[in-house]
């Protein structure tokens, strides 16, 4: 589980687009094609929702993201 303050890389577009559709579902959370605009961008966990769900700093706190979504930064 991620806390507030992380800084996480979202995942590539590469990764998006290697499912081959425009929603991808991963578990209860679905990463649409509008989300894709900020694939490989730096950003911070603003707030902690529940069942490993996360709102983002970049995007004004508009998508719910899971962990999956994410690459850590060291």
């Amino acid at each position: 589980m991620l806390v507030v303050g992380t800084i996480v890389k979202i995942k590539s577009l590469d990764w998006y687009k290697s499912f081959g559709t425009k929603e991808v579902t991963l578990r209860d959370n679905t990463f649409v094609s509008d989300m894709s605009m900020y694939c490989g961008s730096i950003t911070t966990i603003s707030k902690i929702c529940d069942n490993d769900n996360y709102q983002v700093g970049i995007d004004g706190g508009k998508w719910n993201w899971t962990s999956e979504m994410f690459d850590l930064i060291d």
